[in-house]
């Protein structure tokens, strides 16, 4: 059931070791990631933390900024306070 998703976004597949049976895709690179969520939005889903998956890019942005170890008071700390309430 991975292989699609292998041959689309390579990357790397092992095997759970609770569980001979199951099988884990996973990436890592900021690039990838956006990509799939480009991915997910192109291709409707459904499932319980489809909001959170799309607040990633906004977690880029912000930690690009640092906006997680700005001085208090500043509009950059009331978005990373923001995001991180949502």
């Amino acid at each position: 059931m991975l292989q699609p998703l292998l041959e689309t976004y390579g990357k790397n597949i092992y095997i759970d070791r609770k569980s001979s049976q199951s099988f884990k895709w996973y990436i890592i690179k900021k690039e990838d990631i956006l990509n799939l969520i480009n991915y997910f939005k192109k291709y409707s889903f459904r499932f319980a933390k489809k909001n959170k998956l799309y607040l990633i890019p906004k977690y880029y942005e912000l930690k690009d900024f640092k906006a997680y170890k700005t001085l208090s008071g500043t509009l950059l700390e009331k978005s990373w306070k923001n995001f991180h309430n949502k």
